[in-house]
């Protein structure tokens, strides 16, 4: 469950959200307001039904903006690490692209999030769709699969998420 919690955890940003939170340099979106934008569009993504048994029925979206809390946080480290690079690396197109003011640093961070959380959102949903069918078209094999607890449809979306992700790269000597 704790692998389903970092794939859906990344999922999409809306700009609405981050943008109004990065308005200085070194101001970076809220992890709050990113965990409620992921699980707003998770559940866009997915139906209700399913959207509640993955998080566990009553409370579904406290629960899921509580664990996606802490990958928001992540989310929004690596955007800034990303963003800092690239405006280090060449200062004249980083304000070209994101402007000169004290905010370009913000709108950097809030555009690469979102884009990291529409490809998860995309996975995460995905995923959901592929289990909800899994478990419509045979439930006995999908109850052997990912047990007959409350929890299995999570297992099975965690798997299939994780099935979609990139092998990571061979650490180099």
């Amino acid at each position: 469950m704790k692998r389903l919690i970092t794939i859906v955890a990344a999922t999409a940003l809306a700009s609405s959200v981050l943008a109004p939170a990065a308005t200085a340099e070194n101001e970076s979106p809220n992890p709050k307001q990113v965990a409620n934008q992921i699980c707003h569009e998770q559940k866009k993504g997915m139906d209700n039904k399913s959207f509640k048994e993955l998080y566990g029925g009553k409370r579904a979206m406290q629960t899921c903006k509580r664990q996606n809390r802490g990958e928001a946080e992540t989310v929004i480290a690596n955007a800034a690490h990303e963003c800092k690079a690239e405006r280090e690396a060449d200062p004249a197109t980083f304000a070209a692209n994101y402007g000169d003011k004290k905010n370009a640093f913000g709108k950097c961070v809030s555009q690469k999030a979102k884009a990291k959380g529409d490809e998860e959102a995309e996975k995460t949903a995905n995923a959901a769709r592929e289990c909800k069918a899994e478990r419509e078209a045979d439930p006995a094999t999908f109850a052997v699969n990912y047990g007959e607890r409350k929890n299995a449809f999570g297992k099975c979306v965690s798997e299939h998420a994780r099935d979609d992700e990139e092998p990571a790269p061979a650490p180099t000597a």
